[in-house]
């Protein structure tokens, strides 16, 4: 018996090595696929696609350059009521405080909403919901943020109506995005999935009016945001690249007549 299990864990092992060879010269005669370039380059021909990133990196980048813009674009809100949409961790209330806000709800709109994580508690009104369906009563705001840089929405156009919906007459918007040029350098292969005039129709469309725009640079944000140093130098040589786009705008409703 001791014998025939030799053999049989002989057999075993030269077979599993037969396997690792074959695999091993399949892998090598693979080619890795090398990423699509984006046609942008920096002064040495040098693609923007082959710069290396991970996520803690894009989320830095995206997050230092959305703060940045959105703090100048929020209104005076004493005696105001406000809407805060929330697609992502970071959180903005404190920015509407320093503008006087004191009436605030918070709305949780991340897509992992539906979670049985408990709510934390906070010291203004907080719930969970989705852009597509706020939940709320029409004309209840005056003023709503929606900083979605960070979750990359593809869902802002659902968002304008309900907007406009809950904003009272004149109520005003701060909303910002990755910026349509950023979001294609990052996936060239997937097209622009947004563009600027299409936001802005969808805007008039619903009522409103875009009174500012500002796009944030990649260099202005690296001077704020701390990123590997190899990294931080391949990005300097991309001047004035725009990486998130924020837009304040009114709601300008039709009165109707008496």
């Amino acid at each position: 018996m001791g014998k025939i299990q030799e053999i049989l864990t002989k057999s075993m092992s030269q077979a599993g090595q037969l396997v690792e060879k074959v695999a091993s010269s399949i892998s090598k005669g693979k080619k890795t696929a090398k990423p699509k370039k984006t046609g942008i380059t920096d002064e040495s021909g040098e693609d923007f696609a082959a710069i290396q990133w991970d996520e803690r990196h894009i989320h830095s980048l995206l997050s230092g350059a959305e703060r940045t813009q959105v703090f100048p674009f929020i209104p005076g809100l004493n005696g105001k009521k406000s809407l805060h949409l929330t697609p992502s961790a970071t959180d903005y209330v404190f920015m509407m405080k320093k503008r006087g806000a004191e009436d605030v709800v918070e709305l949780d709109v991340t897509k992992s909403s539906v979670s049985s994580k408990p709510l934390e508690p906070k010291e203004h009104s907080f719930a969970r919901g989705a852009v597509d369906k706020l939940p709320f009563q029409n004309q209840s705001f005056d003023f709503i943020l929606y900083p979605s840089a960070l979750a990359w929405r593809a869902d802002l156009p659902a968002l304008i109506p309900e907007m406009k919906r809950c904003l009272k007459d004149n109520g005003r918007f701060v909303l910002s995005t990755v910026h349509p040029f950023f979001e294609y350098l990052m996936n060239p292969r997937g097209g622009f999935r947004k563009t600027i005039s299409g936001l802005f129709q969808d805007f008039k469309n619903n009522g409103f009016f875009v009174d500012e725009l500002r796009e944030a640079t990649l260099d202005e944000t690296l001077r704020i945001v701390s990123l590997p140093t190899q990294l931080n130098d391949e990005l300097r040589k991309f001047h004035g690249m725009p990486i998130v786009l924020v837009m304040r705008g009114i709601l300008l409703r039709k009165r109707s007549k008496a």
